[in-house]
């Protein structure tokens, strides 16, 4: 990730070559393009969907199975974000289809403001979203997984803080 130097995979993107120059992400594609990455919340006009996935953990107990009921997202961003939680179960990664994108205002976007209208220099106060959801599930390990689509001309800046997954540890009978 050039923003923050974690790393992260990149799929679907047709990127021969990546680079970073003064703080800005450029890949070529098979085709000879040369396209800039991070400019809108679009791929090349397309919506895309962000998608989080932590190391699968066994909560310390390897040996029993795990019975998971809800999880909670605590994410922060500047717009109302729609995040969808699942919980993926014993190392094997299989995702829900993933969520609408969120409505987002785009009047003093570049692009997306009309001339004369538009107020410029707006900022937009960050706040924190976190909402229970059903993502049950039972296994041995897990991970939390987080998907957010992003399908406008603004940016999606969204910071996930934490998330929480409650659960119940089954037995082992004889």
């Amino acid at each position: 990730n050039v923003r923050t130097g974690a790393w992260c995979e990149f799929t679907n993107w047709d990127g021969r070559c990546i680079a970073s120059f003064r703080g800005r992400l450029f890949f070529g594609t098979k085709g000879g393009k040369v396209i800039e990455g991070y400019v809108t919340g679009l791929d090349q006009g397309a919506p895309y969907t962000g998608v989080h996935i932590p190391l699968f953990d066994d909560l310390g107990s390897p040996a029993s199975i795990k019975v998971f009921k809800m999880a909670r997202p605590t994410v922060l961003s500047a717009i109302d974000v729609i995040c969808d939680m699942s919980i993926q179960l014993d190392y094997t990664v299989r995702l829900p289809p993933p969520p609408a994108a969120a409505v987002v205002e785009s009047s003093s976007v570049w692009g997306g403001a009309i001339w004369g209208q538009a107020k410029w220099g707006g900022t937009r106060t960050k706040r924190i979203k976190q909402d229970w959801q059903s993502a049950g599930g039972i296994g041995y390990a897990f991970a939390p997984a987080l998907q957010v689509t992003s399908g406008s001309l603004q940016p999606l800046e969204c910071e996930i803080v934490r998330i929480d997954v409650t659960f119940e540890t089954a037995d082992i009978v004889t």
